[in-house]
């Protein structure tokens, strides 16, 4: 099973959906905690899911469960806050069962993963759940993630 991610950083839209549709990508999980931004006004929440429905992507938030502040990182060590972790498995435990059904990508603002907490959901994603986790930087091609 393969899930992708990416951040939009500074992309403009029509960047981002060709982004998306190169890699096949049907379904947009929205992991920012806000999911809005002063700079990029198209990623507002009462705006990307029509965006991305006209482009036949599908868009749901998991903020809630996937946002950046349930998580640590400090050079290469990674992991979850203890009272967070079951919030934060059974998100991850959503995200699988999507992508069972949809070619998912976990989105985030960040442009650069290895800042991003993209980068420590893929460590859950590829060690917990066999999964292949795969990046997709803003020319829209898709490095796979290792943990080496």
């Amino acid at each position: 099973m393969k899930i992708f991610m990416t951040g939009y950083s500074n992309l403009p839209e029509k960047e981002f959906i060709e982004n998306l549709k190169q890699n096949g990508i049907t379904m947009v999980i929205d992991i920012r905690e806000r999911p809005y931004s002063r700079f990029q006004k198209w990623t507002s929440i009462k705006k990307l899911p029509d965006i991305l429905y006209k482009h036949g992507i599908k868009y749901r938030w998991m903020g809630g469960s996937l946002g950046g502040s349930l998580f640590w990182k400090e050079g290469d060590e990674c992991g979850l806050f203890k009272e967070t972790e079951q919030k934060v498995f059974l998100g991850l435990e959503k995200v699988v069962d999507c992508a069972r059904e949809e070619t998912v990508c976990l989105m985030c603002a960040c442009g650069d993963f290895d800042r991003c907490h993209r980068s420590v959901i893929a460590t859950f994603l590829i060690s917990d759940f066999g999964t292949d986790v795969y990046d997709i930087d803003k020319t829209g091609a898709a490095q796979k993630v290792s943990l080496t």
